[in-house]
């Protein structure tokens, strides 16, 4: 009897449990499905999209390879009139329950801007300039580009960015991490990367970890391919591991790398000039299928993928404005 009663007992109380969970949205992905999320910013005008504005903009893909806008329009400009508002380049991460970008924050051909950005929100919508982070210590620094965020095995933050001492044809990447932890205002002096095989000329660097190895994909800005690199550790001893993940002369930038769907890696990039985002895939993270053009709202620029699978980050995207859209891209 006392069995019975128990058995009773619990039937109820599942039943309770089931009636006060909410039904997950029909337009929401199911706990767990692919969600991925990229920022980005418009540098194009006319009928292809918005006109250049340079501010972010934040994209949502069930895919990784059909976009949708996460916000009818931009969500962040630098608040400085000395930049101009501009926001380019922005590299998106996810750190202890905020959202923060790295940005190149100006671009003025002739102009010394050695230093990058940092803003964080809470919810991808409301954000704060947390300040400048400068490369004054590099000898000769003239322009900053690109900066790249990397979240090591410990979950700290890395940067990786392109440094030029002459502003035209000598990039090289470097990588500086936080000091403070907490609010990222503080960074270490920036550290040039070394190994064999590195560009002479190189832009807009990616790093991931796959086991013990370092992947490192940049562009090599005399070739206009993307060059793929390996290392065991993080910023010496780079190896070439593909000389042409793209063919010399594409000319595609900004690479950042999610894995994919069901298995295997995506590499998305920026089509120069003004021809949009492009999805390669691979399963081995060293040959890499041809560029196909991604499905999206409209040509946006250089920006970093992110698939999400933190239950906390993906609450924050499945609450903006653009969440519950099919993928019929409404324009601008």
């Amino acid at each position: 009897m006392r069995l019975r009663c128990l058995a009773a007992a619990v039937a109820l109380a599942l039943a309770a449990n089931a009636r006060a969970s909410p039904a997950p949205s029909e337009t929401s992905p199911a706990p767990g499905s692919p969600l991925y999320l990229m920022s980005g910013f418009t540098d194009v005008d006319g009928a292809n999209g918005p006109l250049s504005e340079q501010k972010l903009r934040l994209f949502l893909s069930d895919d990784g390879r059909t976009w949708r806008a996460a916000a009818p329009g931009p969500v962040y400009e630098d608040p400085r009139a000395a930049v101009g508002g501009n926001v380019r380049d922005p590299s998106i991460t996810y750190y202890r329950g905020r959202w923060w970008i790295a940005y190149t924050n100006d671009f003025i051909a002739g102009r010394v801007t050695p230093q990058w950005s940092l803003a964080s929100s809470p919810d991808l919508l409301t954000w704060t300039l947390a300040g400048d982070i400068s490369t004054a210590t590099v000898s000769k620094a003239f322009h900053a580009w690109a900066p790249e965020f990397f979240l090591d095995a410990e979950g700290r933050p890395h940067v990786f960015l392109s440094i030029s001492t002459d502003g035209v044809s000598d990039f090289a990447i470097y990588e500086s991490h936080a000091l403070d932890l907490d609010n990222l205002t503080d960074w270490s002096a920036p550290v040039r990367l070394t190994g064999t095989g590195l560009p002479a000329n190189a832009i807009d660097p990616f790093v991931m970890i796959q086991g013990a190895t370092y992947r490192l994909f940049v562009k090599d800005d005399d070739s206009k391919a993307l060059v793929e690199l390996s290392s065991p550790n993080l910023t010496t001893g780079y190896t070439i591991e593909n000389a042409h993940v793209t063919p010399a002369g594409a000319n595609c930038e900004g690479p950042s790398v999610a894995a994919a769907p069901d298995h295997g890696w995506l590499l998305i990039c920026d089509l120069r000039t003004d021809q949009g985002m492009h999805v390669a895939a691979s399963v081995d993270l060293s040959n890499w299928s041809p560029l196909a053009p991604v499905d999206g709202p409209y040509v946006w620029n250089h920006g970093t993928a992110l698939r999400l699978t933190d239950p906390a980050s993906r609450r924050d995207v499945l609450a903006l404005p653009g969440a519950g859209d099919s993928p019929a891209h409404a324009r601008p």
